[in-house]
């Protein structure tokens, strides 16, 4: 049985993340599921349906596998797509569990209003398995990273 790395994949600046994914998976001989979760349709009784008439699925499919996931063709590396409805750290963990991964791998991505917390926090607290967090390209390392730590002197 092949290691799964499971990989969030948000948009076409999800590159660094697929071909952190892509290498890793290479080094295990393994293969990727990219997973792209969209939010569920929305009921709107005002304008006669109960629920919304079209399903994204099918494009988002098309769209995540042909132009998103070019960086694992490239590579080489076996993968396949899945995009699933509904919230992505809730999705990411489904899939992961599901698979048995190795690994789940998301992108540091900005932070959103309306999340309380980031997503790579909300993985890594509850996650079925390992969670690598890529950074963006250029994305500069926090200072408070090398900062020196100030030793605490005693007084009395």
């Amino acid at each position: 049985m092949r290691p799964v790395v499971v990989v969030g994949v948000r948009d076409r600046r999800s590159l660094p993340t697929l071909v952190w994914a892509a290498d890793d998976a290479a080094a295990r001989g393994g293969e990727v599921v990219a997973v792209h979760a969209y939010p569920p349709p929305v009921a709107a009784p005002e304008l006669g349906f109960d629920a919304w008439p079209i399903d994204d699925g099918p494009w988002l499919h098309d769209l995540v596998d042909r132009e998103w996931c070019r960086a694992l063709r490239v590579r080489g590396v076996p993968y396949r797509v899945e995009v699933v409805a509904g919230p992505a750290p809730a999705a990411l963990r489904q899939v992961a569990a599901r698979e048995h991964a190795a690994l789940l791998v998301v992108g540091r991505g900005r932070r959103r209003r309306w999340y309380r917390r980031p997503m790579a926090r909300l993985l890594t607290d509850a996650s079925p398995c390992p969670v690598a967090v890529v950074p963006a390209v250029g994305e500069a390392v926090p200072s408070w990273l090398f900062a020196p730590v100030p030793l605490l002197t005693r007084t009395r």
